[in-house]
């Protein structure tokens, strides 16, 4: 074995008759054939040495451990690989196997010019780019790992990222730096300058390349989806409370993004959601056939092009290709903790109990539809609610007749949910025999109360004019005129009485602080008007007789159009027998002293009543709201029947009857 350093590389020339063939020194132009020469020579400690003396000539370094055969063989197959050594094969015949021969230079440049020339051998640079296949915006970040794999050419450490969206537009550009084992990572979290990356413009394509040589380069995809999305609209048991035809019903869409372990996550990236509703049956109210409230303002909005059924909701921007009759979109919420990732919007139903609808949210893709959700069929109600139920010490009579479970189930078939609450002890001072007889802080006299002014009171010439029982013309006239005088003073006794009865029974609500939407057990209204009260009988208007004459009637409870409700009553019997009164605002009052069954269908009726202080309908009918019809509980007596009938149920509904 001999060697010489030549420019660049370092020559070995094995001699030997193992090598022989045409007798020129060839090279070894395998690998394969060199590395069994230098592993032979390697092996053996003599060897080792001379190769060892002739490496550091070359390079004018020694090797450590070079006494090693391994050390020794990787270093020479690197040089070989690397092409800063070169092994050459020299035939002499009958010279022992391992003699060396010590070739002048011109023999090997001979050989050299007469062996082709070795290939160049060029290895490419190699830029790979990697990523996840798909994350959430804001929630986690993009991992995308950069590496180099280096050829012959030399490159810096330099990758230049650049990210594009479906249609070509730039999300991101920068550039990175290659760490010291040619690899590196970007985490990403999806931000194009002050906003997140979305959906509609996935996938993602991924452009890596060398900043000194952009033919080095890659690419890779990754995507942001949408996972799922969920519809809430405030309808406890998928009903829409509307007492006010203006109420605003809230729905909210949750779009939640695909994470990149697969589960939904919501998130800072602003989606649209589109809202719509349908009809599930299509037979809700017409405009035309529904209680006018207000003019031009009916409750109904079926067939009605102009009527509006959403409304902008501040927690979202939104839009309306329509004015918001029919459809709206509204972006989800990118700043407001508690809203991330919500779209809400205002829903505007119809104020018809009964009319149904179904809500549905959805995100588009131009004509696409990538997710979407329903709600269930949503029903429009109207409530009459007796959340407060006060009772007069020792009556307990509309807490236990009144209950919701017991009058509930007449008002449901009119889409009219009722509710009672809890009852409330009235005080003993305010728990008087009659309310309507109340002065402001304890009951006055009956007695007093019922006794005739000098005013009522008929004078002796009057009565005997009006009894008189004679057929005298002259007499009979005056008997007229008498009678005319003593009715006029009976009627303005009962007027006083009456008008009385009322202030001092709206007195009473007032001190006894009953609240608004109140069901309240009581004692008796007024002697009157509660025949059970055992006071109604009086004896002011027998005129000397043992009995009211016949001729002797007035009228009771006015109405004000001076007239009365009742009339052609005896003046000294029971007026009425009240079973219950709406006050107004809610407030229903139910006497004691009935039979349970006739105090249900009192609490029935007079809600029935109470409805009108709740919501918007037409009045059961001309006489203090009551239908005309003996079938229904809304007749004017107790005698009416125990449920609604279809037209008091299309009343209350607010269609017209």
């Amino acid at each position: 074995m001999t060697t010489f350093r030549r420019p660049g590389r370092l020559e070995l020339l094995f001699i030997g008759p193992a090598f022989s063939h045409t007798g020129e020194p060839l090279p070894l132009t395998t690998h394969k054939e060199a590395k069994a020469l230098l592993r032979s020579l390697a092996s053996d400690a003599k060897g080792r040495a001379g190769l060892h003396s002739v490496y550091a000539s070359a390079f004018g370094k020694p090797v450590n451990a070079w006494d090693n055969d391994k050390v020794v063989f990787a270093e020479l197959a690197r040089l070989l690989t690397t092409g800063d050594m070169r092994v050459w094969s020299v035939p002499v015949p009958k010279v022992p196997v391992g003699a060396c021969w010590a070739p002048q230079q011109s023999v090997v440049e001979a050989a050299e010019a007469a062996a082709p020339a070795a290939p160049v051998v060029v290895t490419p640079n190699v830029l790979k780019i990697t990523s996840v296949p798909l994350f959430a915006p804001s929630a986690e970040t993009c991992e995308i790992k950069y590496s180099l794999t280096r050829g012959t050419t030399k490159l810096g450490k330099s990758v230049t990222l650049k990210i594009t969206d479906k249609k070509g537009a730039t999300v991101y550009s920068g550039a990175h730096e290659l760490d010291g084992g040619d690899k590196g990572t970007f985490l990403w979290d999806g931000k194009s300058g002050a906003s997140y990356i979305g959906p509609l413009q996935s996938p993602f394509k991924i452009e890596g390349a060398m900043a000194d040589d952009a033919s080095v380069k890659d690419k890779a995809e990754v995507k942001v989806e949408v996972k799922e999305i969920a519809l809430k609209v405030t309808a406890p048991d998928d009903k829409l409370m509307m007492n006010d035809p203006s109420a605003k019903i809230e729905a909210i869409a949750e779009v939640k993004l695909k994470k990149s372990d697969g589960s939904g996550v919501l998130t800072k990236v602003e989606v649209e959601v589109t809202f719509t509703f349908t009809d599930p049956g299509g037979d809700n109210t017409p405009k035309a056939s529904s209680f006018l409230y207000a003019p031009g303002s009916n409750l109904g909005k079926a067939g009605d092009a102009a009527a509006v059924h959403f409304e902008v909701h501040p927690d979202s921007s939104e839009s309306s290709a329509d004015g918001y009759k029919t459809k709206a979109a509204a972006k989800t919420n990118v700043t407001a903790a508690a809203s991330i990732g919500m779209a809400k919007i205002y829903f505007k139903p119809s104020g018809v109990g009964g009319d149904d609808f179904k809500l549905k949210a959805a995100v588009l893709d131009g004509a696409t539809t990538l997710v979407s959700a329903e709600s269930n069929a949503l029903t429009v109600w109207r409530a009459v609610t007796f959340d407060k139920i006060y009772e007069m010490a020792g009556e307990t009579h509309v807490s236990v007749n009144g209950a919701t479970g017991t009058i509930s189930p007449v008002f449901d078939p009119a889409f009219v949910k009722y509710t009672a609450g809890a009852p409330t002890a009235i005080s003993a001072a305010k728990s008087v025999k009659y309310i309507g007889l109340w002065d402001g802080a304890a009951q006055k006299s009956w007695a007093t109360v019922q006794a005739k002014t000098a005013a009522e009171t008929p004078t002796a010439a009057e009565i005997a004019a009006a009894t008189y029982a004679g057929a005298d013309a002259a007499q009979v006239a005056a008997r007229a005129v008498a009678q005319a005088a003593i009715i006029a003073k009976a009627q303005a006794w009962a007027n006083r009485i009456d008008s009385a009865f009322s202030a001092d029974m709206d007195k009473w609500i007032t001190d006894a602080a009953i609240p608004a939407n109140a069901l309240v057990a009581i004692k008796y209204y007024h002697p009157k008007f509660s025949v059970a009260g055992g006071d109604a009988q009086t004896n002011e208007w027998k005129l000397g007789g043992a009995a009211t004459p016949a001729w002797l009637r007035v009228g009771a409870f006015q109405n004000g159009a001076g007239g009365h409700y009742y009339t052609n009553l005896d003046p000294d019997g029971a007026w009425t027998n009240w079973g219950g009164l709406s006050h107004g605002s809610g407030r229903v009052t139910v006497p004691t002293g009935n039979a349970a069954a006739t105090v249900k269908q009192v609490v029935r009726h007079e809600a029935g009543h109470a409805t009108k202080s709740f919501f918007k309908r037409d009045v059961f009918g001309p006489s203090l709201d009551h239908s005309v019809s003996q079938a229904g509980i809304m007749y004017y007596t107790t005698d009416g029947g125990t449920t609604f009938t279809e037209r008091e149920k299309k009343i209350l509904r607010g269609i017209t009857p």
